[in-house]
């Protein structure tokens, strides 16, 4: 199955449903079919592009690290899809404190926000790009989480 397929099969299953989900099983039915889709290995050590869950930083774990060839790239910080995510963003400020990444994200499984750490300014509280997985054209959707990640 395609990455826009999945989107599709996504968007016909009802909202409530999906608000429902733990967020154990969205991890398991959203964030990781869609990873792996984008080329990310979420069950062997050996690939390239590799993710590590639960990834150990500063006596703490954030819930995804993106690696490739064994740098971390990504942290990516995922909730239940009923939270909102402005009230977790310090918890994913406080990974990226202590980790030197080129993207952060933060996410519900439905509304993926992005961030670049190491951009001028003030990042915090000002995700460079924010994309909801039930609106919008599933192609275009693939094709813009493609590019990110």
């Amino acid at each position: 199955m395609s990455l826009s397929d999945f989107l599709r099969s996504l968007q016909s299953r009802p909202k409530d449903e999906l608000l429902g989900l733990s967020e154990f099983n969205s991890r398991k039915w959203i964030i990781e079919p869609v990873l792996s889709e984008l080329g990310w290995s979420t069950d062997r050590w050996e690939d390239e592009r590799e993710v590590i869950e639960e990834y150990a930083i500063r006596g703490t774990r954030v819930d995804y690290c993106l690696q490739i060839g064994g740098t971390n790239n990504v942290f990516l910080e995922a909730k239940k899809p009923s939270e909102t995510l402005v009230r977790h963003e310090p918890q994913l400020f406080d990974y990226v404190r202590y980790g030197d990444v080129e993207l952060a994200i933060l996410t519900n499984c439905l509304d993926w926000w992005f961030y670049l750490p190491s951009a001028e300014g003030p990042w915090q509280h000002k995700p460079f790009v924010i994309i909801n997985l039930l609106t919008g054209d599933p192609d275009a959707l693939a094709e813009s989480l493609g590019s990110y990640l």
